[in-house]
């Protein structure tokens, strides 16, 4: 029996299940062992488009094509220009370690959701082992004031609106730099990096799971952070 099989019949709420949906949507699934870690990396490959427009008036244009192609003229708000396609292989992994230990109560969270989520998907990343992209494991969860010194940043170095959550413990770290914290009303919510600003995310784990979920399944290349929701 296949891990997403097993995990087929052992989860049971939606928001969980959402995260086996995806899982099943990657091409490859091999068994890997690194440091130490046996984990099951999902992988799938696909050619994405990316559109250019020059002034048709633009000179040497052959050096901007590169590996595009030469499409044609094009009209946009009433002004022409030479639209290059450009093809590049991108791929999208996730990772779960195949070790995971039954959960029967969590610190943050009480709920069967993230009681199931925990005891399943612990450590589960969408990046390589040395980049952002990951839920933190529950026995590395630790507050917004020691995972900053972790990476060498001291408080006065973050936003006025980011001291505020220095307790709070960080879920999530993106991609892009973004974290998600639990605040102290128990609810979910977004550091934002660029902006040194805060924003809700959700009032439950399980929601967390379900927007995860959703966004994976509508923008399978794209990571997870808080700008998901803003994206079409």
């Amino acid at each position: 029996m296949t891990a997403l099989n097993k995990l087929r019949i052992k989860i049971k709420h939606p928001c969980n299940r959402g995260l086996v949906e995806i899982l099943s949507t990657f091409d490859h699934t091999t068994l890997t062992n690194k440091r130490g870690i046996s984990y099951w990396k999902f992988r799938s490959a696909a050619i994405e488009q990316h559109e250019i427009l020059l002034p048709v008036d633009t000179k040497g244009i052959g050096s901007f094509v590169g590996s595009g192609t030469l499409k044609k003229r094009v009209k946009r708000n009433g002004a022409t220009f030479w639209q290059i396609i450009t093809e590049a292989t991108v791929e999208r992994t996730m990772i779960l370690p195949t070790k995971q230990r039954l959960v029967r109560t969590l610190s943050f969270d009480h709920s069967p959701e993230a009681i199931e989520f925990y005891s399943n998907f612990d450590g589960l990343r969408e990046r390589p082992w040395n980049e952002s992209g990951y839920f933190v494991s529950r026995r590395d969860m630790i507050p917004l004031r020691k995972y900053i010194q972790l990476l060498g940043v001291k408080i006065d170095d973050l936003s006025s609106v980011h001291q505020k959550y220095t307790e709070a413990l960080v879920i999530f770290g993106a991609a892009n730099g973004d974290l998600l914290v639990q605040g102290h009303s128990g609810s979910f919510h977004w550091l934002v990096l660029e902006t040194g600003k805060a924003k809700k995310c959700a009032s439950s784990f399980s929601e967390v799971i379900t927007l995860y979920s959703k966004h994976h399944l509508k923008f399978p290349y794209k990571s997870f952070d808080s700008y998901s929701r803003l994206r079409k």
